[in-house]
Parts: C-alpha cells; structure tokens; sequence
C-alpha cells in the first residue's frame, strides 16, 4: 500500500482562520505565497448561493444549527457514527488533531 503524504483541511478551519490554515497549506504543498494567493483568500466566493449564510452575512458554521430540528441534528450524528465518521459533533467546528 502507498504512503500518502495528505495534507488535511476543512472548510470550517478555513472559514475561521483563513490566512493561517491557507499558508499551512500552500507551505505544505510547496507553494510560495503572493499578492495573488493573499488576495484570493480575503475573497468572497463568488459562486455562493442567494441563500447561502454569507450572503445573508450569517455564520454558515453555526447557521444550519437554527434550521435543523435538534432531532434531525441527532439523527445525523448517529448517521456519522454508524459509519465511524468522527470529525464532527454537535459542535460546529470539527473535531481534528494536528
């Protein structure tokens, strides 16, 4: 089997921490920062959703917890743990290690 040397992120740690958990990344992967990679990771995406919780400047981490049902959040969480998916709880952000 190979060995994979993964360089791991998420969303929520990107969304919190941006220019940080970016430069962990690009100094991972080699890569040099520039006015273009600063610039690119102060932007908005413009691919969001009419409806998306930035657009509406809402907190999409914790957004979708007040349009879930606190049974339909449990629900999911079972759903994560029946497939042994820990990386996230009822807490918004995940659950990682470095």
């Amino acid at each position: 089997m190979a060995a994979h040397n993964w360089i791991f992120c998420t969303y929520e740690n990107l969304y919190r921490n941006p220019a940080a958990e970016a430069n962990r990344v690009l100094t991972g992967l080699g890569i040099r920062q520039s006015w273009f990679t600063r610039r690119a990771i102060n932007r908005i995406t413009m691919v969001a959703r009419p409806d998306s919780a930035v657009i509406k400047q809402k907190d999409p981490l914790t957004d979708w917890q007040h349009r879930l049902t606190p049974a339909e959040i449990d629900d999911i969480l079972r759903m994560l743990d029946i497939f042994g998916l820990t990386l996230y709880g009822s807490d918004p952000m995940p659950h990682t290690k470095r």
